[in-house]
């Protein structure tokens, strides 16, 4: 709520979805699924291209047991994510998801 309400959140966009994703993560980690999904949706009003938010929609998925749809969503992260650094941290943890809810 309050970052709606911010000035600064308002007036620079960038970097906001990012933060969204980031809250939906630790949303999901304590269990709080329905704030998790309304904090996804607040970011993909913001930008529906983010990556990070694709990866926290597919944590959210597979918490709901939910694994296709999971498997869908982190698999949108990956194609977005397509020509970045094999290094690239945020990409090895997407992949590791793969890996996780595929074994599942």
């Amino acid at each position: 709520e309050k970052t709606n309400q911010s000035v600064v959140a308002s007036g620079s966009q960038i970097g906001l979805s990012q933060i969204y994703a980031h809250m939906a993560k630790a949303q999901i980690l304590l269990g709080d699924l329905n704030k998790a999904e309304k904090t996804i949706e607040a970011g993909f009003r913001l930008d529906p291209s983010e990556p990070l938010l694709w990866v926290e929609k597919a944590r959210l998925q597979q918490a709901r047991s939910m694994p296709q749809m999971a498997l869908a969503s982190v698999n949108y992260a990956l194609a977005i994510w397509k020509d970045a650094d094999e290094d690239y941290v945020m990409l090895k943890r997407a992949q590791a998801l793969v890996a996780e809810i595929q074994s599942q």
